[in-house]
């Protein structure tokens, strides 16, 4: 089953014309757009940009795309918006990998208290770490030592 996520990227893409500013609408990194991108692309089989130097230009499968599903994701957009509890102002989110005991134990008792949308992403140390390389996730709170550069 195609990842929900993937298609609202895509739309953010379609409408903006480039990675940057679709991952500025979505709050989200331009690596991590990319990745859901490739991750579409891979899904359907298909190519749904033509990528430029300064746009991404939808192909024949990606306008045919786009148009079977904005219906959708416009009226999942309004569902989301009339049962959202927050205000009307969108807000950032930040996307961490972590074990679900420190998430439960330490972040769960929190969340209310946060101004922005925390994602939370379970799962084996390399496997975060392999999803904060291809920027899926913007923090990785782990015990293990990284040795890696460019990890704190």
């Amino acid at each position: 089953m195609v990842n929900l996520e993937w298609y609202r990227t895509f739309k953010e893409i379609y409408e903006n014309g480039t990675l940057t500013k679709a991952s500025v609408a979505l709050y989200a990194s331009q690596p991590g757009v990319s990745v859901h991108l490739n991750a579409l692309e891979a899904y359907v089989g298909k190519k749904l940009f033509e990528r430029t130097s300064r746009k991404m230009i939808p192909t024949e499968d990606g306008k045919f795309l786009y148009e079977y599903i904005i219906e959708s994701l416009t009226k999942l957009e309004v569902a989301e918006q009339h049962f959202k509890k927050t205000t009307q102002e969108k807000n950032p989110s930040l996307n961490i990998g972590m074990c679900s005991e420190m998430f439960q134990l330490i972040l769960e008792p929190e969340i209310k208290k946060l101004n922005f949308d925390l994602v939370a992403r379970f799962g084996a140390h390399t496997d975060l770490i392999k999803d904060l390389n291809n920027g899926i996730l913007d923090l990785v709170i782990t015990p293990k030592k990284q040795v890696e550069k460019n990890h704190w």
